[in-house]
């Protein structure tokens, strides 16, 4: 037994120095490699991790505007703006619907008038809102704007939305959702009947619940944050701008010629100024029907009742002076005059009411720029890209 054990061992050699260097060396070098290839890793993973964090987190979190110093993030946006994009595609869908029904039953043979007319209707009603949804990207960092400024002056002004308002706004909702027959709460776009009966708080929410969750963009808490919120702010400003508005203020007494080409215009323009009766041009040339019978006669107006580039003209007059160049405005071209003015008159009820309605419109047209100073764009290819990724990728209904 003793010899065959002997037999097995085998003597262990000794390395010789040269040999015994050389495996220090292999060692160190296979030390080094591991560490080099552990740093490696860690610098890869950092940058994928870092490069995940910027677009998928640090980009949400970006401003796409800010609104007197208040942020309003990307994801904000995103979320918001794939509500709506939601919201336009159903109502889109319902018209096409009404019209293909429509076109269904003129095709059978049963072609009533009354059909006729309701797919006329609906087909106009899917390319207004399919202009809509085309412009809905850069409406809705304008809502955005709208909303936090209405936000901003209301909380100023001491007004309030308590969430109990808000409980009241969304049972409202469920209610006329309930009175139009199945479209969902969610549709606050579009204009709905007086319910005869308001549902319980509890009820509403559940529905909302149920929609938003089979909708996936917006959770119930940014619904009422980002949807019903910035809609009850804005109706309480609008009540207070509306008394805020004067019953009486400087006014002018106007003429215009309204042409269809800015040629018709100037050539207007040019008799005007040789001395020519402006009421008889009005008479011959205007394409207004409703002043043109009145040579041109617009009336007494107060500021804010014409659109801006008419106002500026019309207000930088003195009696009896014509605007010397053409003034457009909405596809439209105007020669303009100012037969008299008032510094101080009484607002006729027509003005009153249209400038009352229009008070909050206004004021908010005024905080931007270039007259305004109080919104910062940070709008940019990236951010517009981040936030359609995200509508694509968390919005569940389609």
């Amino acid at each position: 037994m003793k010899k065959t054990k002997q037999a097995i061992e085998k003597p262990v050699k000794r390395m010789t120095q040269r040999e015994l260097s050389r495996h220090q060396r292999e060692q160190r070098q296979q030390r080094i490699l591991l560490v080099v290839g552990a740093v490696v890793l860690v610098s890869v993973l950092g940058i994928l991790l870092f490069g995940y964090w910027r677009e998928a987190i640090h980009k949400g979190s970006e401003p796409i505007v800010k609104v007197n110093g208040q942020p309003v993030s990307v994801t904000t946006y995103a979320k918001v703006l794939g509500f709506q994009q939601y919201m336009l595609d159903q109502q889109i869908e319902y018209f096409q619907r009404i019209a293909g029904r429509a076109q269904s039953t003129s095709s059978a043979g049963k072609e009533d008038p009354n059909e006729k007319l309701l797919a006329q209707y609906a087909q106009q009603q899917v390319q207004f809102l399919g202009q809509q949804r085309a412009r809905l990207e850069g409406d809705t960092v304008e809502q955005l704007i709208d909303d936090e400024l209405s936000r901003q002056e209301a909380t100023k002004r001491g007004l309030t939305v308590t969430a109990e308002e808000v409980d009241a706004e969304i049972a409202r909702e469920y209610a006329s959702s309930q009175a139009e027959q199945g479209t969902p709460i969610t549709n606050t776009t579009q204009a709905t009947p007086t319910p005869t009966a308001t549902p319980s708080a509890s009820m509403a929410n559940e529905q909302l619940r149920k929609s938003l969750s089979s909708i996936g963009i917006l959770s119930e808490q940014e619904f009422r944050r980002w949807i019903i919120e910035p809609k009850l702010w804005r109706e309480k400003l609008e009540k207070v701008m509306e008394e805020e508005v004067p019953r009486s203020g400087e006014q002018v007494r106007a003429s215009e010629i309204v042409t269809e080409t800015e040629e018709q215009a100037k050539q207007a323009l040019e008799r005007a100024l040789r001395g020519e009766d402006f009421a008889t041009l009005a008479t011959e040339l205007s394409k207004d029907a409703t002043t043109k019978a009145k040579g041109g006669d617009l009336g007494w107006l107060p500021r804010g009742v014409e659109a801006k580039e008419i106002d500026e003209a019309l207000f930088s007059l003195k009696p009896g002076e014509i605007y010397p160049k053409v003034v457009s405005s909405y596809g439209q071209f105007y020669v303009l005059k100012v037969e008299e003015r008032a510094e101080n008159r009484e607002i006729s009820a027509e003005h009153l009411s249209q400038l009352k309605s229009t008070a909050l419109s206004r004021w908010l047209q005024s905080q931007k720029p270039p007259e305004g100073k109080s919104i910062e764009y940070f709008l940019s290819w990236e951010k517009t890209k981040w936030a359609r990724d995200y509508i694509a990728k968390h919005l569940k209904a389609r």
